[in-house]
């Protein structure tokens, strides 16, 4: 086989899987019923891993979190036929805390869409946003990130991070909360 067949075939060949990983894991419907493409202020995080209608996102995934919903794109490379998605929270159905049965790895188990098409498996950590966004009412005058009935959230010195009012230590990097009442 010549080198110019194998420098045609190999980026053909990536296209073509990717494509097909589009439809297997039924990216291609999310797709359809979720054509905005923007992403609004959201917080990203990068190199998550993740499995969609049976097919591993490994450490290629990027999940933008809002009050709103959650944004999922994949990793340039593996980007071909995966346009970026913004879904709502009240659009995750049927979602549940799951473990690994021998290490105890935990995810969040959901199925999307409305009606609900595809099963998802993400990190735990996003169970706590899709209950914010369920009882979320895009028409309420009451600000989630400033107030609550505890009092104000405050803003960690060392990393910048908003913490709930109840919170002694800022959760993203333990530091002391140094404006606490005692």
């Amino acid at each position: 086989m010549s080198p110019l067949v194998v420098v045609i075939m190999l980026p053909l060949m990536w296209c073509g899987i990717s494509f097909l990983l589009t439809f297997l894991s039924g990216w291609a419907k999310l797709a359809e019923r979720y054509p905005d493409r923007t992403l609004p202020d959201c917080k990203a995080f990068y190199c998550q891993s993740g499995n969609i209608g049976g097919v591993n996102y490994n450490s290629c995934l990027t999940l933008c979190v809002s009050q709103r919903g959650l944004g999922l794109s994949v990793m340039i490379p593996f980007r071909i036929g995966h346009p970026t998605l913004w879904i709502p929270w009240s659009d995750f159905h049927d979602v549940q805390e799951t473990r690994t049965p021998i290490v105890g790895f935990r995810s969040m188990t959901a199925t999307l869409g409305t009606p609900p098409t595809v099963k998802v498996k993400l990190p735990a950590w996003l169970i706590d946003y899709v209950e914010v966004g369920d009882g979320y009412d895009a028409d309420q005058d009451k600000d989630l990130e400033t107030e609550s009935e505890l009092g104000p959230k405050w803003q960690c010195k060392q990393c910048g991070e908003r913490n709930e009012p109840t919170f002694d230590v800022c959760w993203q990097c333990q530091a002391e909360n140094d404006n606490r009442l005692v």
